[in-house]
Formats: C-alpha cells, sequence, structure tokens
C-alpha cells in the first residue's frame, strides 16, 4: 500500500516538473548555445590562432518564444541584446564579429556543432540547422578612435 502511495506520489511530482518545463512563457528568450565557446571564440583563449581568427570573431544564440513576435520587435529585441551584449568596450580587439541566432529546439544539442562550424564553415552557420537560423548580425569597427562601430544586421526569419 505505501509503496503505491509512494509511486503516485513519484508520478504526479514528475508530472508537474515535465509541465512546468513544457509551458511556453511567451517571453523572448536569448541565451548563448555554449558560453564556453562563446568566450573562447570571443577572446581567442584555448583556441589554436591558425585555425581561428582573433580579429573576425563568431557568436552563437539561441531565441526561445519568438513566434508570434512581430518582425519589428524580434529585430528591436536583438538590436538592443547586441548593444547590452557587445558594446565597443567589448569590441576594441576585434575588427568583426558575427553573432548568429537560432530558434531554440527541444532534443537539439547546438553546441556539439559549434566548434566544426566556426573553423570549417566559410560563413560559419551551423551545418544542417539553416531552417532554424533566425538573425545573423554583423558587427564591424567604424572608427576606432571615436569608439563607433558600424552594425550591419540582417535577418532571416523562418516561421
Amino acid at each position: 500500500m505505501m509503496a503505491g502511495i509512494f509511486k503516485t506520489a513519484f508520478f504526479l511530482i514528475l508530472t508537474g516538473i515535465f509541465m512546468s518545463g513544457c509551458k511556453n512563457n511567451s517571453a523572448l528568450l536569448i541565451e548563448p548555445i555554449s558560453k564556453e565557446y562563446n568566450a573562447k571564440f570571443l577572446t581567442g583563449t584555448g583556441l589554436d590562432n591558425r585555425l581561428f581568427s582573433t580579429t573576425d570573431v563568431v557568436q552563437y544564440y539561441q531565441i526561445a518564444n519568438y513566434e508570434g513576435v512581430s518582425d519589428k520587435i524580434l529585430l528591436d529585441t536583438i538590436s538592443k541584446f547586441v548593444n547590452r551584449h557587445y558594446p565597443v568596450i567589448k569590441t576594441d580587439s576585434s575588427k568583426r564579429i558575427t553573432i548568429f541566432f537560432y530558434r531554440k529546439r527541444f532534443f537539439v544539442d547546438y553546441s556539439d556543432h559549434l566548434y566544426e562550424s566556426a573553423r570549417d564553415n566559410e560563413n560559419r552557420t551551423l551545418e544542417g540547422y539553416a531552417d532554424d537560423l533566425i538573425a545573423r548580425v554583423h558587427c564591424k569597427k567604424y572608427d576606432p578612435n571615436k569608439g563607433h562601430i558600424l552594425r550591419t544586421k540582417s535577418i532571416s526569419l523562418t516561421r
């Protein structure tokens, strides 16, 4: 009898955890695909200089809950995110930063593909996940003496 109660309680707890993890919070969420790789790509620490450029940096993020958001709001949100996380001070050592934003999917771990994509692909997109690419932002140094950068943005939505 006691074992049955514990099994039922355990099942209810697991169901509650699963349901709360699957609910749509409806707020746009942007997070790094891998904090570790983004840090390495940004600083060059732990990377082979012959294979990775220190003047042409790449970063990878994933976005959740963007469905139903207008293109304008999505562009504004990404632009504010880039301005906040990649201010001029962080881009001093880089002449160019390319930031990719991919659709967050359950059961897909993009981080398994980051190193090879950044190293081997000419455009550095994630191989096999072109349909999941939401946006690509290019940040280029404009006037290093004045601390200004020119940001060119291109966005491709796959809805």
